[in-house]
């Protein structure tokens, strides 16, 4: 897990098992300096069964929501002490999309329903979407998580169910996030927060296919496709000889009798 700071308080720091300390203090294991930040503000302990912020007597807020004494945090999550801002981010950026295409015709193994986004935050708190084929976010009337026009493009963003694999793909100049790291277009996991807009959602999908099983998935269509492609060039190769060498016997037949005609003897 990283720990970043947008606006510039602080260099990126990388998270390591135990406790790190955050504030003013000289001692902290990352000092910040910021309106309302005190010296020993907050404390961080990451575990094999994640990460935990504690609340040191000073005001805390994740996402927006006051943190009274802990919090489980996840990557993705915004949290603020006094003025400054940190932004957890994964320790890996979310794959990008394959450049090759997504076999489209495969049978799904992972069951229809189980594919959800839910929400986080906002208006969209507690509510549950269900991924089939595509699901779009933005202002437009026909969006299945529809958002206000002031301020939201007609389409956001969009998810598609792809076989079994899960992508998110960004039409808006405001670029969403997943895990903290700006996406335009990336591959899904179970598990990971998106935002959109300052709108937060999780994606629910315990079957869904790992991020470096589509990568493979889509090679291996590439790679078929490929192979259809040189059996039909061969196939044409083949046919494009035959015609060639029937033409060329025609020729050679023709010559033969116009030879014959020119010089038989003339009775």
């Amino acid at each position: 897990m990283r720990l970043t700071f947008p606006h510039g308080e602080s260099a990126d720091v990388d998270l390591g098992l135990g406790d790190t300390t955050i504030g003013t203090a000289d001692d902290s294991t990352v000092r910040i300096e910021g309106a309302g930040v005190s010296a020993n503000h907050a404390r961080m302990h990451l575990s094999p069964a994640g990460l935990w912020l504690r609340n040191m007597g000073s005001p805390i807020y994740v996402n927006s929501r006051a943190v009274a004494e802990l919090a489980l945090l996840r990557a993705g999550d915004r949290v603020h002490l006094g003025a400054v801002e940190m932004l957890l981010r994964s320790s890996d950026a979310p794959m990008p999309v394959p450049a090759e295409p997504m076999p489209t015709d495969e049978v799904r193994e992972i069951e229809h329903g189980t594919v959800v986004l839910r929400g986080l935050s906002g208006p969209v708190s507690g509510q549950v979407f269900v991924l089939s084929d595509v699901l779009r976010i933005g202002s437009d009337e026909q969006a299945q998580i529809t958002l206000d026009s002031r301020y939201a493009a007609a389409e956001e963003a969009r998810l598609e169910l792809v076989g079994d694999c899960v992508m998110l793909v960004s039409t808006s100049p405001v670029t969403p996030r997943v895990n903290g790291w700006p996406a335009q277009q990336v591959v899904l996991a179970h598990g990971d927060q998106i935002e959109v807009r300052g709108l937060r959602f999780m994606l629910s999908a315990p079957g869904l296919a790992k991020r470096a099983s589509c990568e493979v998935r889509a090679q291996e269509a590439a790679e078929l496709q490929q192979e259809d492609e040189d059996a039909v060039a061969a196939s044409t190769g083949s046919a494009t000889g035959a015609w060639l060498r029937l033409l060329l016997m025609a020729l050679a037949l023709a010559a033969g009798i116009t030879a014959l005609l020119l010089f038989l003897p003339s009775w």
